[in-house]
């Protein structure tokens, strides 16, 4: 059975890698790991997320994993999220290969005790079956289980899974307490979702949550302005508030990740950016509580 994780709630934020990284177009950081978990810390997150080239490429560069844990606990920080899985093969990678990166980000998630990875839905040639994704969720699960973590998938608008309700399906057919969901407002609001749509979970599936606000223009690709595209809640269109009100009424525990990415917002200093971003979730907190 999975571990719960670090003690982390509904009033905790997890400041996901996006909204500090201030990424280059590969999705590389620019901000060292250091400077990130300080910033965040400041600022009055409980936790931050990495993706997995993100830890591999800190750890190159010469800060190893007992110096991260070092920056993380001077900062009263915890490492909350592993954001990016492996759990479905590359072109041309055999399943022996996807198994050996799949147990490597698993081996960071418990280095760190992580509070959940997340298992985004890849964008293939060809549409699978229902069986497959739920079979391959499983296997990952399963695995993750083994290692005390959770797993929290994550459906996406320009693949195969586009909504809630059918990633839901998927989570239900695997049926194992390692596999929920990642609520990520963005993807929730692209695939036509809204506060409604969060009525039809289980509290328990919903293992993360990614925060965010934006302005939906059909005509662009959806990929690309999810990207640059999420914004600060108020400076954009989607029900941040009443989003955040039915994962309350929903009874849903996890802590709330918020993934801002910004062009606006890039030129910041990290600690600027990360204060800005704390303090406008927290004013939206307020009012969804409020209500």
């Amino acid at each position: 059975m999975p571990r719960p994780g670090p003690a982390l709630g509904p009033d905790d934020l997890i400041a996901s890698y996006y909204t500090l990284a201030r990424a280059d177009r590969t999705g590389q950081a620019r901000v060292p790991f250091a400077d990130r978990v300080a910033a965040a810390g400041r600022a009055g997150f409980a936790g931050i997320g990495v993706q997995p080239h993100d830890h591999r490429r800190s750890v190159a560069e010469g800060t190893s994993e007992a110096a991260m844990r070092a920056h993380l606990a001077a900062a009263d920080v915890v490492l909350a999220e592993v954001d990016g899985l492996p759990w479905w093969p590359e072109a041309g990678q055999s399943d022996a290969e996807l198994a050996e990166a799949r147990d490597a980000v698993l081996a960071v998630a418990v280095a760190f005790d992580a509070h959940h990875l997340v298992a985004p839905m890849p964008t293939l040639d060809q549409d699978p079956s229902d069986a497959e994704v739920a079979e391959r969720l499983g296997v990952a699960g399963e695995r993750a289980a083994a290692a005390g973590q959770r797993v929290a998938f994550e459906f996406l608008p320009w693949t195969a899974v586009r909504t809630l309700e059918h990633a839901a399906a998927l989570v239900r057919a695997v049926g194992l307490g390692s596999v929920g969901l990642t609520v990520d407002f963005w993807h929730l609001t692209a695939g036509g979702g809204g506060p409604e749509s969060l009525a039809l979970l289980r509290p328990a599936e919903v293992v993360a949550v990614h925060l965010t606000d934006g302005r939906r223009d059909p005509s662009l690709d959806p990929l690309a302005e999810t990207m640059v595209g999420r914004r600060l809640p108020g400076d954009g269109e989607f029900d941040v508030v009443g989003l955040v009100a039915a994962l309350d009424q929903l009874g849903a525990t996890a802590p709330l990740g918020v993934e801002t990415v910004s062009l606006e917002h890039r030129h910041l200093d990290v600690d600027q950016l990360a204060v800005e971003v704390h303090d406008r979730v927290r004013q939206v907190l307020a009012e969804a509580r409020h209500r």
